[in-house]
């Protein structure tokens, strides 16, 4: 799954946009922890302690806003 990065993101991963192996169908929330494994330091700019996202992420699927929050 192609994942586009922006702001710090893009300095963390090198790229503006990244390959995550996630399943097709799989749900945001596992691409992000998909994503983490493949680059550790993204873990404390996307989640805070209680493994919430962080209010300045946002995700975006094809483009429209999807959420902000994981719960």
């Amino acid at each position: 799954m192609k994942v586009k990065l922006f702001a710090n993101f893009r300095d963390i991963c090198l790229d503006k946009v990244v390959e995550v192996p996630s399943p097709d169908g799989s749900s945001v929330a596992q691409v992000l922890e998909d994503l983490i494994k493949l680059y550790p330091a993204m873990e404390k700019e996307v989640f805070d302690g209680d493994r919430k996202l962080m209010p300045f992420v946002h995700v975006f699927i094809t483009e429209k806003i999807s959420f902000t929050k994981m719960d």
